[in-house]
């Protein structure tokens, strides 16, 4: 179905049930209705019930009239004592005083009889001898009605009263002066009491309270002590222990050991492995840069050198590998010793003659005379072993990759300069008083108490630290303009004050 059921036109489409409605407009449809008589009926008392109503509209109209003429509304009232309708309506419920409704169009309006003024007319006058409440705030010292209002005032005679405030009825406070001042006396009274009271409370908490905390301190220090006790009980059971097994380890350690003819035990220690490692890593790498190594007719390494190598390659790898270890004798002391406790040679021998001890003994012997001829070598070896413990406190290991031949290599290419280079310039900045004998420390030795220098950093060490060689930080540290002669006691106060 797509047409009116009325006219038979097309109807559009509901947005609701998306299908053609039934009828083109409401005149179609109200004839539908007549034609099949659906939901109409003709009234036939219609005419005498509109005529009802409209006599009961100029019954309503004629009523309304003759109560604006003889009557007041609300406004009218409100206008007259200057109130809001409000006030006015509230003042009629309180005072019961009776209206009429009567119904203007669609809304009801009050309407009060002229004798209703009189009864509405309820303010009342103040009394004589009666105080607001910002007088009475004023009275006793208070700023403002307002902090008048936050006090306890239950037990002050009050006496209401109703005034008019911009358009609006109110009940107002109204005091007597004597009242306000001996309420006033009461509550100071009242007020003082309380606060000696609460002091009495807060001194009795505070006493409580220093007693709880002497009682806690006290038990904290017994149970300090307590602990301390057990602590050092331990500590010395610990102790006592650690020497135990220490006795026990050093006993365990030399029994087996064997003594040599000055009771010195030969003991395999971590400089010795140092040794070994860094002769494979480092020196028999660079044994073609001594010119003494290498043969001038074939440029190569000589034989006898190569055979020290093959010979050291073979022995090391029998320690290490197959556990069997070499020995050789000293020239010395005669001892039949393990290989390692002689320093490589390039011969066909492979090590020296002496061994390490018998070698260190003799040095240390003519050692001050060394020094004394040669101060160069002096300074080189302190140079490089100064580098190599920096450089192991920055890495917090063991400086294995590197010796001082390989430290003052780099120095020369990159700085400009060699040992006989740094002794020169320390001398050319020498003092009155500085030599190469009086160099060290005079804490100890033949200088203890005598003027005394040392190799100065004019920017500190501890302020240029480096991992390698080639860290910035080496280069500035190390440059010749930042090393300098300074007298011992100078230098260690530069080093107390930085």
């Amino acid at each position: 179905m797509s047409g009116c059921l009325n006219c038979g036109e097309t109807t559009p489409i509901s947005k609701r049930t998306h299908k053609h409605i039934k009828y083109c407009n409401s005149k179609c449809s109200n004839e539908y209705y007549k034609k099949t008589n659906r939901y109409y009926t003709k009234d036939p008392n219609l005419e005498r019930k509109r005529k009802e109503r409209e006599e009961k509209k100029k019954r309503e109209q004629a009523r309304l009239e003759w109560y604006k003429e003889n009557w007041l509304t609300m406004e009218q009232i409100a206008e007259h004592f200057g109130l809001t309708k409000s006030s006015i309506s509230y003042r009629a419920k309180k005072l019961k005083v009776e209206s009429e409704l009567v119904l203007d169009g669609n809304v009801w309006k009050a309407f009060y009889p002229p004798e209703a003024i009189e009864k509405l007319d309820t303010i009342e006058e103040i009394p004589e001898g009666y105080i607001t409440s910002e007088e009475a705030a004023k009275l006793i010292g208070r700023p403002s009605a307002k902090s008048f209002f936050i006090l306890d005032r239950s037990s002050l005679p009050v006496k209401k009263i109703r005034i008019t405030i911009n358009g609006r009825t109110a009940l107002a406070n109204y005091y007597l002066p004597e009242d306000v001042i001996e309420w006033n006396k009461r509550r100071l009274e009242e007020r003082e009491k309380l606060a000696e009271e609460n002091k009495r409370i807060q001194e009795e908490e505070k006493i409580k309270k220093e007693a709880k905390r002497q009682a806690d301190i006290k038990k904290r220090r017994m149970e300090k002590k307590d602990r301390s006790i057990e602590k050092k009980k331990i500590r010395r059971a610990e102790i006592e222990e650690r020497k135990l097994q220490k006795e026990r380890d050093r006993k365990e350690f030399y029994a087996n050991k064997i003594y040599d003819m000055r009771g010195i035990v030969r003991i395999p220690d971590s400089r010795m492995e140092s040794y070994e490692r860094k002769l494979f890593s480092i020196r028999f790498k660079r044994l073609h840069k001594n010119e003494r190594n290498v043969s001038k007719k074939t440029g190569e390494l000589k034989d006898g050198v190569l055979e020290a190598v093959v010979l050291n390659t073979k022995w090391h790898d029998d320690r290490l590998n197959n556990g069997i270890t070499h020995h050789l004798s000293c020239s010395k002391c005669e001892q039949r010793l393990p290989y390692t406790s002689f320093l490589f040679r390039s011969c066909g021998r492979g090590r020296r003659q002496v061994c390490r001890i018998c070698a260190s003994s003799r040095y240390k012997a003519k050692k001050p005379q060394i020094k004394k001829k040669n101060p160069m070598q002096k300074f080189r070896s302190l140079v490089g072993q100064t580098i190599k413990t920096d450089l192991a406190k920055t890495r917090n290991a063991f400086v294995e990759d590197l010796n001082i031949p390989m430290i003052w290599e780099f120095i020369e290419e990159n700085l400009g300069y060699d040992a006989q280079g740094l002794c020169d310039h320390l001398e050319s900045h020498f003092g009155s008083k500085m030599n190469w004998e009086n160099h060290g420390h005079g804490g100890n030795g033949n200088l203890q108490g005598q003027y005394c220098w040392n190799i100065d950093h004019v920017v500190p060490r501890s302020a240029l630290k480096f991992d390698s060689l080639d860290h910035p930080n080496f280069a500035k540290c190390w440059v010749l303009e930042n090393i300098r002669p300074l007298e011992f006691m100078e230098n260690m106060s530069r080093q107390f004050n930085s």
